[in-house]
């Protein structure tokens, strides 16, 4: 993979990126640098040593070698950063959006165009698992999906993912997912939700994108934390969601991931979603009638 070689003075000169309120940042600081005139992103990981380290510099290769397979909304890293000839993070071209969880958030954006970038999180999906069927590179999933990572152009109606030293790729063994950490409903069901022997995180397949994708959708309803929640009070939301006229393949998708069945993506359902529904489904009205 290319590398940009930075002096520490330019460094110490380098702005940092403001992080949106709600989006968390665990894993390095983000500055903004320009190179050959083009504005880039730099992540400068907090850890640039150990096992750890390892794993994120061939996790970066992996990115480069398979690059020209990945599909055009996964927003993949392009140089290494070297100060003072330390390799420190990288680099991911710039991208002029705002975050998706600010989007959704936003009562100025039209419900139906809210949903459409819900849905465009599926259609990714849905390239990977094609990508995965018909070439070599057959281990690829997003692993860490949530909106936090999502970046939306409101002019152009599109999305690209970001952060994407989280993802699940060749051989790899990266970072647990937001929506996949020990607190998480996902490890109340050890049986369905394969955990790493040497890490004890979830390991990131088809059945853990699914599953966050759907927390994505459970998460906008709610208004965050649905991930949080104990089996007994999820299956008692989504009895709700089916009180106030959720669509019944909608929560076919949102009960799957905490059965035995195979998780399915909510993609074909979004659009069932109406006003009232989304208003009634928040946390805060919930509360008050459960």
């Amino acid at each position: 993979m290319r590398s940009i070689s930075i002096t520490n003075k330019r460094f110490e000169n380098l702005d940092k990126f403001s992080i949106p309120s709600g989006v968390s940042n665990t894993e390095g600081e983000i500055y903004k640098i320009y190179f050959n005139g083009v504005l880039k992103v730099l992540k400068k990981l907090y850890r640039d040593n150990g096992s750890y380290f390892a794993n994120k510099l061939y996790t970066l290769e992996m990115i480069d070698t398979y690059r020209n397979l990945l599909p055009v909304e996964l927003f993949a890293p392009d140089y290494l950063a070297v100060i003072n000839h330390k390799t420190v993070g990288f680099t991911v071209p710039y991208y002029e959006g705002v975050n998706l969880s600010l989007v959704l958030n936003n009562k100025n954006v039209d419900l139906k165009e809210k949903l459409f970038y819900i849905k465009y999180i599926g259609k990714v999906l849905d390239h990977l698992k094609i990508i995965r069927s018909t070439t070599n590179l057959n281990s690829i999933y997003i692993n860490d999906l949530q909106c936090g990572n999502i970046m939306v152009n409101t002019e152009k109606k599109e999305i690209v993912l970001v952060d994407l030293d989280s993802i699940k790729i060749a051989n790899n063994k990266p970072f647990p997912a937001k929506y996949m950490t020990k607190n998480s409903i996902s490890f109340k069901i050890p049986e369905k939700y394969i955990v790493d022997e040497d890490t004890s995180l979830i390991i990131a397949d088809e059945e853990s994108d699914l599953y966050c994708y759907n927390m994505i959708v459970l998460n906008y309803l709610y208004g965050g934390g649905v991930h949080l929640m104990d089996i007994y009070e999820y299956e008692n939301y989504i009895r709700y969601l089916k009180f106030i006229g959720i669509d019944e393949g909608l929560l076919r998708c949102f009960l799957n991931i905490i059965s035995f069945d195979e998780n399915s993506s909510p993609i074909n359902y979004i659009d069932s979603l109406n006003a009232t529904q989304i208003c009634r489904a928040k946390k805060f009205i919930y509360d008050k009638v459960k």
